[in-house]
């Protein structure tokens, strides 16, 4: 604002000199905040209470193997695991199958590594292939023993090795 249009504005009003620098003043001082940064403040987040419950459990279980671990931010733990249900698209069940899997023999490696919410999202893949990669596994060897018990009871029936593998492949248990 130029001094001359400050003066006519004045003229125009009907304030006092002092009323006028008052408000000039206000106007200011408004325009001065506007430039500032506002300072950021924390936002409190309420998360759900299975969210809750998950981070809760993956604390139960860390406690069976080390009992003085120390008492995590619930709520922080809460946080992630609610972005890792409504990001990554995990779904509960997913989500306590993998807490329960870490605490089992196939998942003894991962104990020491999932110690909080954002590890479980961050790791969440990866264990989910193992447990995947596992799962294959025993199918495989599942199917490989029972096709090794025909195998056997064709061989005793005095069956050629091609003609057991022909009867194998007619019975799907080879590929």
């Amino acid at each position: 604002m130029t001094r001359d249009e400050a003066k006519r504005i004045y003229n125009e009003l009907d304030y006092s000199f002092d009323e006028y620098v008052s408000l000039i003043d206000d106007i200011y001082d408004d325009f001065e905040a506007e430039k500032k940064p506002k300072k950021k403040t924390k936002a409190i987040t309420i998360v759900d209470n299975t969210s809750l419950n998950i981070a809760k459990l993956l604390y139960d279980r860390i406690l069976t193997i080390n009992p003085t671990f120390k008492e995590p931010n619930f709520n922080q733990w809460a946080k992630d695991i609610e972005l890792c249900i409504r990001i990554d698209k995990r779904t509960v069940t997913e989500l306590v199958d993998c807490i329960n899997w870490i605490y089992t023999n196939d998942g003894k490696f991962w104990q020491k590594n999932i110690l909080s919410g954002a590890k479980l999202r961050k790791q969440f893949d990866q264990m989910n292939m193992q447990v995947i990669t596992k799962q294959h596994t025993k199918q495989e060897l599942k199917l490989s023993e029972e096709a090794q018990v025909w195998a056997n009871v064709y061989r005793k029936q005095g069956m050629s090795e091609e003609v057991i593998i022909e009867k194998l492949r007619e019975g799907e248990y080879i590929a």
